[in-house]
């Protein structure tokens, strides 16, 4: 049994292969595997191929939310009239994926290559220019869907109702409670479909690179007279330099570690902000698929 594999889907059909994304290039968001810090470092490691013919998927998903507001402030008063409101939110979507032919190319980086990737000036100078956290992510793996078709229905809708009751029981004192109630809804459904799509890259699979960063920071000021002689003083380490007033402070970050998880990313828990459902993966066996 091999390691268990997990795949995002690309929210679009716009990325042909071998153009934005490729094995082993490294990048910032999940949401956006077409924008590497650099090109891949070249050679990568051993691409390994496999392929499938006639793959279909399905994707479904289905949130509902109630919220119940009631307004009894009337009521703690000591006013017969106290009313209510109802909130409830449904949204849904569907996609039918079906595939003549899906190619999946992967590789197995080792630590030697996510360090000499990490390394490179250019992915330094890139991370100089970024917000990121103390991790970015490799692509390991690619699906290329050949002869492509799918059917996509999404659906929303909203119904909002409030009502306001009388306690007749405080008014004449019979126990009945009576009043309107006032109700609307709407609605919103959206379909899409595409009978034959060109080569596209279907899906992506990737791990994620903790980094430990090493702040390197270099004081700037005048240096006048006797001060550019050396009493034999041994230099201060570079984290005892003391900053004083008016001193000039040029910071960069440099990346100390790189250390690659072992799983694929979502493998152990669901990214925020996808859904996730099951499929086979190239060697037959289950794995997780990810969309947004």
């Amino acid at each position: 049994m091999h390691a268990p594999k997990a795949y995002f889907l690309l929210p679009n059909t716009d990325i042909v292969p071998n153009t934005l994304i490729h094995l082993g290039q490294i990048v910032t968001a999940l949401r956006e595997p077409h924008r590497p810090l650099s090109p891949p470092l070249q050679p990568t490691p051993q691409t390994y191929t496999t392929q499938k013919e006639n793959f279909t998927l399905s994707t479904q998903s289905h949130q509902k939310a109630n919220v119940a507001l009631l307004a009894q402030f009337l009521a703690q008063l000591g006013s017969p009239v106290s009313g209510n409101v109802s909130v409830e939110h449904e949204k849904g979507d569907a996609t039918q994926w079906n595939i003549n032919e899906l190619q999946t190319t992967f590789i197995e980086p080792t630590n030697e290559y996510i360090e000499r990737s990490i390394q490179r000036p250019e992915v330094q100078a890139a991370l100089q220019g970024k917000l990121v956290g103390n991790a970015v992510y490799i692509i390991t793996g690619l699906k290329i869907a050949r002869g492509a078709s799918y059917a996509r229905a999404t659906g929303r809708s909203c119904r909002v109702s409030s009502g306001i009751s009388i306690d007749a029981s405080a008014l004449a004192g019979v126990p009945v409670s009576a009043g309107p109630e006032v109700g609307t809804q709407a609605s919103k459904h959206e379909s899409e479909a595409c009978g034959l799509c060109s080569d596209v890259v279907w899906a992506v699979r990737m791990r994620k690179i903790h980094l430990s960063f090493w702040d390197k920071e270099m004081v700037l000021k005048d240096v006048f007279g006797g001060e550019l002689c050396s009493y034999g003083d041994v230099a201060p380490r570079r984290d005892a330099i003391e900053r004083t007033a008016g001193d000039d402070v040029a910071s960069r970050k440099e990346v100390e570690n790189a250390d690659l998880e072992e799983d694929d990313l979502g493998v152990r828990y669901t990214p925020r902000g996808f859904r996730t459902t099951a499929a086979e993966d190239e060697f037959g066996e289950a794995c997780a698929v990810f969309w947004q």
